[in-house]
């Protein structure tokens, strides 16, 4: 019987030690908070910023979706270019474009439904461009690859306006309750860099987004049309450490090629329809293949598990062909001249070498 309460006490005791570890695991995540999730109008703030016309600094994790949508809504002016692809379209910025109200509205890790709730929310609110420069990304075809960060309403909005049906999934439900970008409140490495900006919180000194005029930072800039500054630490890295940075991410599996054998053709006809409505809409479409670090490509390439990426490239080709859309670039940095030197690691290009291929454009017109 004496064991037999030990036993039940030893239970009690770890179910409370439990509770109170996570009641303090969560306080810290809370009052941390070092990426600004609670902070609702961080997002908004930005957006104003942007629009004001100043750059903003120390955006940590923010929610790039959020501040599209809050700074598409509070424009006053239409923009006459808009580049929409992922972090390896977003350091095009006004210049490639001169005397164009232009308008970067790339984001990280964006897929194809990004893409599409983005144009949504410029339809939505009347901001439709003149010109629609679009940056895909292989992954777009992918059927594994789905992210809960996307905009559901505006893109369910998007299919609908294509006559599109949607077969609604558990998880679609589930984002209506809840932003997944809280879900991160619960998640252990979030707990790691709460723990890593302890010190400074107790100071009051975590870095939070903040305007700026002057874009001669260490920190990445966004600009006012939307566009990146790298961080000096990226900009500044030797050939050296970049080349060993494109091997290892080829090796490592990249995660949008997880599981990726075919072109999923459910995606193939909402990115067909898509295409056929933005031109139905009177905006005209060019696309820019950013290529891969010569190495990557090399690795990739040459694995049959990964042969996808010259499928999609082929297949994409080819439909812009059929509905008459100008394209230039390349995944394979040999195909359209691009050199390791003008990478900043395996997948993001220096602005000089997107600006030559941009200028392709023209030269064709």
């Amino acid at each position: 019987m004496k064991m037999k309460n030990n036993f039940k006490n030893n239970g009690k005791l770890k179910i409370i030690l439990l509770s109170l570890f996570f009641i303090f695991y969560l306080s810290i995540n809370i009052c941390i908070d070092p990426s600004g999730l609670l902070k609702t109008a961080q997002e908004k703030n930005i957006a104003e910023w942007l629009n004001q016309g100043y750059g903003v600094v120390n955006a940590i994790n923010i929610d790039y979706r959020k501040v599209i949508r809050e700074r598409i809504a509070l424009m006053n002016t239409k923009p006459t270019i808009v580049v929409m692809g992922s972090s390896r379209a977003m350091v095009i910025d006004s210049s490639m474009y001169p005397g164009r109200i232009f308008l970067n509205l790339s984001l990280p890790s964006a897929n194809l439904e990004d893409i599409i709730a983005n144009y949504q929310i410029l339809y939505k609110h009347n901001k439709l461009p003149a010109k629609l420069v679009i940056c895909p990304d292989v992954h777009y075809f992918n059927s594994y690859y789905r992210s809960n960060f996307h905009l559901f309403k505006e893109f369910n909005e998007a299919l609908e306006r294509m006559g599109i049906s949607k077969k609604l999934t558990l998880n679609d439900f589930l984002v209506k309750l809840i932003d997944p970008r809280y879900i991160q409140i619960l998640s252990p490495s979030y707990f790691q860099e709460s723990i890593r900006y302890f010190p400074a919180w107790i100071v009051g000194k975590i870095p939070r987004p903040s305007p700026i005029v002057d874009y001669e930072h260490e920190e990445k800039v966004i600009r006012p049309d939307g566009s990146i500054i790298y961080e000096s630490s990226r900009r500044q890295r030797t050939q050296k450490e970049i080349d060993l940075k494109a091997e290892r991410y080829a090796f490592k599996h990249p995660e949008g090629l997880l599981n990726y054998r075919e072109i999923d053709n459910y995606r193939k006809y909402i990115f067909e329809s898509f295409l056929k409505q933005v031109k139905a809409d009177g905006v005209e479409i060019e696309v820019l293949f950013i290529p891969i670090h010569p190495r990557a490509y090399e690795i990739l390439s040459n694995n049959k598990i990964y042969k996808i990426i010259i499928d999609v490239e082929n297949y994409m080709k080819k439909i812009f062909e059929l509905q008459e859309i100008k394209y230039v670039g390349s995944y394979s940095p040999s195909d359209c001249g691009v050199s390791s030197s003008e990478f900043y690691d395996a997948v993001h290009v220096k602005p000089e070498a997107l600006k030559r291929l941009l200028a392709q454009f023209s030269i064709r017109d």
